[in-house]
């Protein structure tokens, strides 16, 4: 596996298990910027397949890598929405709440 830096916790508040994944992409990473979209996708799919409705916390310093994917394959919503470092948006927060069937 590449030198992909991820840290996921496992955290329970007021009896809700959350998920947080802090993250941290190098502007010249030594790995293909795929390899980072398939950690982020086996990841978040092992979580998904085992609880009903998680709650998905994915906060970290991108640099310029494309983070969209959260959004379309996951539905995570980029919660920072001013710049963070000159007049880029570097570093990002998403959050998502997979809802159960019985809750559409």
């Amino acid at each position: 596996m590449p030198d992909i830096e991820i840290l996921w916790l496992q955290c329970t508040i007021s009896n809700h298990l959350f998920y947080v994944a802090c993250c941290y992409h190098p502007p010249k990473p030594k790995y293909d910027p795929a390899a980072l979209v398939n950690k982020f996708n086996a990841d978040l799919q092992f979580i998904i397949d085992r609880q009903a409705c998680p709650l998905i916390v994915i906060a970290g310093d991108f640099n310029s890598f494309d983070t969209t994917f959260l959004e379309t394959d996951f539905g995570l919503t980029q919660i920072v929405t001013e710049t963070t470092h000159g007049f880029n948006t570097l570093d990002h927060w998403r959050n998502f709440t997979l809802k159960s069937v019985g809750d559409q």
